[in-house]
């Protein structure tokens, strides 16, 4: 059986896991840093020193996350 990223993000817990883009989703435990990039847009750097960017229609979620 084929699962979507949608399904496996509807299982999470919100809490721990975040979906920062069509294609990611990460434990916010392993984010090291948050970046500006842009106006509208973000940089997440994980703990391994792998960076995302955060899309836009996310961002918002994500910044609303860190409050």
């Amino acid at each position: 059986m084929t699962r979507t990223l949608r399904d496996l993000e509807r299982r999470l817990d919100p809490r721990v896991f975040l979906r920062i883009q069509r294609s990611a989703i990460i434990r916010s435990d392993k984010i090291r840093e948050v970046k500006g990039e842009g106006s509208s847009r973000l940089r997440v750097v994980l703990e391994d020193g792998t960076e995302l960017i955060v899309s836009r229609g996310r961002a918002a979620a994500l910044r609303r996350w860190m409050v």
